[in-house]
């Protein structure tokens, strides 16, 4: 598999459309409440989270002071089809840390190691890892070298340390 990082240069337009289409594909899986399709407002997610993470992509390499990162996994046959992405925010004030929005894997190419992979790829880049998830992917998410510290609302907390950075993550206005 190749893993291309996007934080200094816009992403090729292609591969934002498959990145957006992934999270559409797994609304229930990447939203905090985990909404399922028999959900009332499962189509409002299914528009917004998309939405949001267009927002995020757009602002790649954009505003100094104000990152935005993407680590895209490939196929490595057809070099073209996003197989997994990790999109996460560093820590402006602490270069060792990240907070992780959303990390989605393509359903048909899962259980073949691209999480652990994407996973291995930020850590190096970044050390001092943090992200929220659901109960049932805390086991994947320790195989990675994270740990549990802590849970909000319906999400655990985990961190490649025992605990948060200080620094603080800047917040991106999806508004503007």
């Amino acid at each position: 598999m190749i893993i291309t990082r996007y934080d200094t240069h816009p992403i090729p337009c292609g591969v934002g459309d498959q990145v957006i289409q992934l999270v559409a594909d797994n609304v229930t899986e990447l939203s905090l409440n985990s909404v399922p399709p028999s959900n009332l407002l499962y189509e409002v997610f299914r528009w917004a989270l998309p939405t949001e993470v267009g927002v995020y992509l757009s602002r790649i390499s954009e505003e100094p002071g104000k990152p935005v990162e993407l680590l895209v996994a490939f196929d490595e046959v057809e070099t073209e089809v996003v197989t997994g992405f990790v999109l996460y925010l560093p820590v402006a004030t602490h270069p060792e840390a990240c907070g992780v929005n959303y990390m989605c894997v393509r359903k048909s190419h899962r259980c073949r190691g691209i999480g652990h992979e994407l996973m291995r790829a930020l850590i190096g880049l970044y050390p001092h890892t943090e992200l929220t998830c659901t109960i049932k992917k805390v086991p994947f998410y320790e195989s990675a070298g994270m740990q549990v510290i802590d849970s909000h609302n319906t999400q655990i907390v985990m961190n490649t340390r025992s605990e948060s950075t200080k620094g603080m993550m800047q917040i991106l206005n999806v508004h503007a």
